[in-house]
């Protein structure tokens, strides 16, 4: 079965003052056929440039290739638009699943905190609640709403829709929000696609029905609030009341943006030269990247002599475990005091947190002691750098 491989993908860059993928390449890397299925693709990561107040010239280039003799419109595709046509791409794919699971490592690592798989498209949905709630406005006031009756027809909608008033579901949410703030940013991607389909709703039902004024207008706006909170109960059982707040959207915005930022920093840095100068001893290859769905076996009896150890680049609670079959990266950390190693049975613990080490930075190799092979002794264990660029390849000499 075809698999996203990491080092294929970054041998693939092309640069031109910063390092590009070729859009058309890329289609093939993520399991695409279609050229207009993957376009689509492309058309939606676009939006979430705009959604983040990015660039989009800067991120997707237009560039002509040829193909079978013929020219054909592509793009160059920074690592950032990678990063988001992954996240916008067909998660059956396998290619897909791996991708996102490897670039979004490398967003978190560059930014050192987790970015949420959801972080998107919950941005996106609160841009088009944005834009719904406006258009309804206008819609309600096309209808005879006056502007110092806006309050009641929003909170007519809150109350179908939660069973109560916006500042009895504020307090109810336990948030204190500071001056124009809106309850909104705290929302998950659940409740603010659930208020988008009340909003868009509420003003396709005042423009069927006719409605005018405030008393028809407000009723309007209730009935549909209630119709959505009945969908959301009989759907999933929990009152939309109920739905747990999140960070608020402008971090989740700001870490994308740094993430952004870091990745084009990366890769203004000339790509770095594969050396194969010779072999030393525990060299390993490195033949695949497991998903994060990937499970370690609970015990394993020992740890051949040819495995490697790395810390984490950016964090060192995440370490690297990479041997013939593979790398992988633990969640456990021998730093944390849980232990990479169990002494009882010389043998993991732990499962598959992030899959990538940052490329530029010098993972610390540690080398197994069959004598003490407690956290204590991992620690004590360090033996010298290990060049970034041949944790996919052939370790070359010191």
């Amino acid at each position: 079965m075809p698999t996203f491989d990491l080092q294929e993908f970054e041998d693939t860059s092309r640069e031109n003052g910063i390092r590009y993928w070729i859009a058309h390449d890329f289609m093939r890397v993520l399991g695409y056929e279609s050229w207009s299925s993957f376009e689509k693709v492309i058309d939606k990561a676009m939006g979430s440039c705009i959604s983040l107040n990015v660039k989009i010239h800067e991120a997707f280039i237009h560039e002509n290739i040829t193909i079978d003799g013929r020219e054909v419109t592509s793009y160059r595709l920074t690592r950032f638009a990678c990063f988001l046509v992954t996240m916008h791409a067909d998660s059956r794919k396998p290619e897909v699943s791996e991708a996102k699971a490897a670039l979004a490592a490398i967003a978190d690592a560059l930014v050192e905190q987790r970015i949420q798989e959801d972080a998107l498209e919950r941005i996106e949905d609160r841009e088009e609640l944005r834009i719904g709630e406006k258009a309804m406005s206008q819609v309600a006031y096309k209808a005879g709403l006056q502007k110092n009756e806006f309050g009641i027809f929003k909170n007519a909608g809150f109350r179908g829709m939660y069973n109560m008033s916006l500042k009895e579901l504020i307090r109810r949410k336990g948030v204190s929000l500071p001056p124009k703030t809106s309850l909104y940013e705290l929302m998950g991607k659940t409740e603010l696609a659930a208020n988008r389909f009340r909003v868009t709703q509420t003003a396709e039902r005042i423009r069927t029905i006719g409605a005018t004024g405030l008393p028809q207008i407000k009723d309007t706006a209730h009935q549909v609030g209630s119709e959505v909170r009945k969908v959301m109960l009989r759907s999933s059982g929990v009152a939309p009341e109920d739905l747990p707040l999140e960070e608020h959207i402008s971090k989740v915005k700001g870490r994308i943006k740094s993430a952004a930022n870091e990745m084009k920093r990366l890769d203004s840095s000339p790509k770095p030269k594969r050396k194969r100068q010779g072999k030393v001893e525990n060299q390993c290859s490195v033949k695949r990247i497991y998903p994060r769905s990937f499970m370690l076996p609970y015990e394993i009896a020992e740890l051949p002599e040819t495995t490697q150890v790395a810390l984490g680049p950016l964090s060192t609670n995440l370490l690297a475990v990479a041997n013939d079959e593979g790398m992988v990266l633990i969640e456990e950390s021998v730093v944390g005091g849980q232990g990479l190693l169990d002494p009882g049975t010389q043998g993991f613990v732990g499962k598959v947190g992030i899959e990538y080490l940052q490329p530029g930075k010098y993972p610390a190799r540690i080398g197994v002691d069959d004598e003490d092979r407690s956290p204590e002794g991992i620690k004590e264990n360090i033996v010298g750098g290990l060049r970034a660029d041949t944790m996919h390849g052939e370790q070359g000499s010191a």
